[in-house]
């Protein structure tokens, strides 16, 4: 089968809601475009001169001034930055960081075909029945957006291996197989790529009563992969979490975090 053709099938798979997707995205996207506070929360900080608009603004409230840059001018650079509060915050203060992360993957870029910006955030979190998603929604979500690109960008890779190993019966089977999958597409994206990949309240996918959940440790795993990879296809990977998430100490080794990791204690409700 064609390249494009392979993709579509893969996409048929995966069955995603692109529609419930983007109205998540408007919905967490207005939080902020309507808060009063928006001022309060942007903190009042002097902003670099490239900052323009309020769109700029909430990326700035995220990443520190160079990763910031890096993400607006999609430089060819891997990393992994983990935002995190002190303290637990309030419903609407969790909203404001979902409606940060919704626009920062919509940032407004020059020459953006090479740049791949996926994000989970706010109600993605949530069905429509109110049940939880698990952590293999959200690698089938990542994995379908990309997929997505790569279908409208008409962007020529070679996915027949995984298109009849890794998926089955209309969805994954497991994490290991979605985390795979994931993994596998971004490897073989063109020469110079470079993915955006914002998960908002990473750690709500922590189970308290398995803190050695082996889920959430292999999807973190295959992400910090993900990112150290970066010689032909360049990642960058911003996880939020509302509180200090210490549970993720134990999954990096200590020169992994040093060489991929920014731990930026930098939360949007310490500043109103």
């Amino acid at each position: 089968m064609a390249p494009t053709v392979i993709v579509q099938s893969l996409l048929d798979k995966l069955q995603f809601d692109f529609a419930a997707f983007e109205e998540e995205k408007s919905k967490a996207k207005a939080v902020t475009a309507s808060d009063p506070a928006k001022d309060a929360i942007l903190g009042g900080e002097t902003l670099p001169s490239w900052y323009t608009g309020e769109t700029k603004q909430l990326l700035g409230i995220l990443l520190p001034k160079d990763r910031a840059q890096s993400w607006i001018t999609g430089e060819q650079e891997s990393w992994m930055v983990y935002v995190h509060g002190n303290k637990e915050p309030q419903n609407a203060e969790l909203l404001r960081l979902s409606a940060a992360v919704a626009t920062l993957i919509d940032a407004p870029q020059s020459n953006t075909e090479h740049i791949y910006q996926l994000g989970f955030f706010c109600g993605l979190h949530r069905m429509r029945d109110n049940g939880k998603r698990q952590i293999i929604d959200m690698m089938t979500s990542l994995s379908a957006q990309l997929l997505k690109m790569v279908l409208d960008r008409k962007v020529d890779i070679d996915l027949t291996r995984v298109e009849a190993e890794l998926i089955k019966d209309g969805t994954f089977s497991e994490v290991l197989l979605a985390s795979a999958f994931f993994a596998y597409v971004v490897s073989q994206l063109p020469e110079g790529s470079v993915v955006h990949c914002a998960v908002d309240n990473f750690l709500d996918y922590w189970n308290d009563k398995q803190p050695y959940d082996n889920d959430f440790e292999f999807v973190f795993s295959q992400l910090l992969r993900i990112v150290q990879a970066g010689e032909k296809v360049h990642t960058k990977l911003l996880l939020t979490c509302k509180t200090n998430g210490g549970q993720l100490d134990s999954l990096w080794g200590t020169k992994d975090k040093e060489k991929h990791v920014v731990d930026v204690d930098h939360p949007i409700w310490e500043r109103s």
